[in-house]
């Protein structure tokens, strides 16, 4: 049984795509994100419910990534708290490496940021046209490479159906599961120095972040 959607708006307004919302809105449940400064890459559908109690202070936001005027508009670095990615377009996810990249150059000492993709399955429930999936580890080495650590990560909706049944039965795997779901969001921090090893990996060193001497690609 597989639930289809002709485009993202039309599942993002339907019972499924609001259910969304508020398992995200969840996932934020002990966040404070009131006035803090953040930047928003992708949909701001997911969010909705978030930004309505927490009400951050957007200084840069973009459904799409339009790389002409991308670089120019953004924050300086080392003055956003927290960034949010939805990479639930090609042109989002087809350029996460450098997203993730200016996210780490974009935020202060242990900022945050909120990373939601479609999880790629072999035998998804849910169908969106015109929204891309991935799977969300193919990301992991990314993210180390630029110093975050991943706090927390969530699967939601594992049944996108609408009877009673099935919305209890999703509640349940949400509430108890971390992996698996339609969706994946992760929240990861980042840290200003990180751990590499040597090749023998007999020992190890701290370094400074690339990010901070690197230039953009």
């Amino acid at each position: 049984m597989k639930a289809t959607y002709r485009t993202p708006n039309a599942f993002f307004v339907s019972p499924i795509g609001k259910r969304l919302q508020k398992q995200i809105d969840a996932f934020f449940a002990k966040e404070n994100l009131r006035g803090s400064s953040a930047v928003l890459i992708g949909p701001v559908f997911p969010f909705l419910a978030v930004f309505e109690q927490n009400n951050p202070n957007i200084l840069f936001e973009t459904e799409y990534f339009i790389e002409n005027n991308f670089f120019t508009a953004l924050p300086p670095p080392f003055s956003v708290e927290t960034v949010f990615i939805a990479a639930l377009n090609d042109s989002v996810l087809n350029n996460c490496s450098l997203l993730i990249k200016e996210a780490s150059r974009l935020l202060k000492p242990q900022g945050r940021l909120f990373f939601l993709i479609k999880n790629k399955r072999k035998t998804s429930s849910v169908e969106i046209n015109e929204m891309p999936d991935a799977a969300l580890s193919s990301f992991y080495e990314e993210l180390q490479n630029f110093c975050f650590f991943i706090q927390k990560k969530k699967g939601l909706i594992y049944f996108p159906y609408t009877m009673p049944f099935w919305e209890k039965a999703d509640q349940t795997a949400f509430s108890l599961l971390n992996g698996g779901g339609n969706f994946s969001l992760l929240c990861a921090t980042k840290n200003l120095f990180t751990v590499s090893s040597t090749e023998d990996y007999s020992s190890t060193r701290i370094t400074k972040a690339s990010v901070l001497t690197s230039p953009r690609i």
